[in-house]
């Protein structure tokens, strides 16, 4: 294996992401494993606030059943609405936190141990431009690699527009979340609550109309398609790290050959 590729073996399929080390220099595994694990704790974060977020909505479902005669609906709504608020912000932190991780993994991939922390915006740079780093580390293997045009894709179609979205809540303005309860009589009295995601989420992030409800985004289901969609762009992104990675390795392995 050259020292130009990476000592990395990624392995991926349609279901689960695995990583594996191949012996290199010990730079190489502490980057790799850090980094390995930082990936998996943000994912299991995002999926931990989805599951809050369905908690509260049933704990809450649960007191209007049982209580709705000593309360105010309309603090209860207000209360649930802010508490899916809190939570779906934080997926979103989460998941831009992740995918930073997955452009670190690409400059450790690479380029080294010394790469290991170009975030997200720094690999989608090398991507899209041969000139970035070229000068300074001679040449820039990220660019046109299978993995450059996942990064540039996805870019383009969703994560510019969701760091974009985590700008705005850091810097301008708090998204709020939305809300309703209806009570429905069939037979018995029941009801019906809805926390929505913030409009400018639902702007930022590609929904599929089917999904949608006059317009509107319920905030779980608005946390499963954002976890569905980071899972999805990890796995794409492994597979060609692990494409790139072999096609370096018969590069280099021809080149000694020769």
């Amino acid at each position: 294996m050259s020292e130009s590729a990476t000592k990395l073996s990624l392995v991926a399929d349609n279901q689960t992401i695995c990583f594996r080390l191949i012996a290199g220099p010990k730079a190489y595994q502490e980057a790799f494993l850090a980094i390995r694990d930082s990936i998996i704790h943000r994912f299991d974060s995002m999926c931990f606030h989805v599951v809050l977020m369905i908690e509260r909505q049933l704990a809450a479902l649960r007191s209007l059943e049982k209580e709705s005669s000593t309360f105010d609906e309309r603090d209860l709504l207000e209360s649930v609405a802010k508490q899916h608020q809190f939570l779906f912000d934080d997926i979103i932190f989460n998941t831009i936190s992740l995918l930073d991780y997955l452009g670190n993994i690409v400059g450790l991939a690479f380029h080294g141990a010394h790469l290991n922390n170009m975030n997200w915006n720094g690999a989608y740079r090398y991507a899209k431009d041969y000139a970035r780093g070229a000068k300074k580390l001679g040449q820039n293997r990220i660019f046109g690699s299978s993995t450059a045009g996942c990064l540039i894709r996805h870019h383009q179609e969703w994560v510019n527009r969701l760091y974009d979205y985590r700008a705005r809540l850091i810097h301008d303005k708090e998204q709020k979340t939305g809300g309703s309860i209806a009570m429905i009589w069939q037979g018995d009295l029941w009801h019906e609550l809805t926390i929505t995601a913030p409009k400018s989420f639902v702007k930022a992030f590609p929904v599929s109309t089917d999904k949608l409800c006059d317009g509107e985004l319920q905030a779980i289901l608005g946390g499963v398609l954002l976890v569905e969609k980071t899972a999805s762009a990890a796995i794409e992104m492994m597979k060609c790290l692990r494409e790139d990675m072999a096609r370096l390795d018969a590069t280099a392995d021809a080149g000694r050959t020769a």
